[in-house]
């Protein structure tokens, strides 16, 4: 679980999207690949999980918001996790 929960902060993921990250757009690169907008690196994931940066978090969900308005939508529906 310890391990589980590690790799989770190191990828910037909740456990329901690494459980359904093919669900989500926003995890699909334009060539199908899996992406993950929101990872900022290791150190950088550490530190948003263990020292609350929520402008940045903010930050990426609007910028979110506003790349998939410009695509047409798509129905994932993010909310600001400030």
């Amino acid at each position: 679980m310890v391990a589980q929960h590690t790799k989770l902060i190191l990828t910037n993921m909740t456990t329901n999207e690494a459980m359904n990250r093919w669900r989500y757009a926003h995890f699909q690169a334009p060539d199908g690949t899996f992406r993950n907008p929101f990872d900022l690196g290791k150190w950088g994931n550490f530190v948003q999980a263990f020292f609350r940066m929520p402008d940045l978090a903010a930050k990426q969900a609007r910028e979110l918001r506003e790349k998939h308005a410009a695509a047409g939508g798509g129905g994932v529906s993010i909310t600001s996790m400030a």
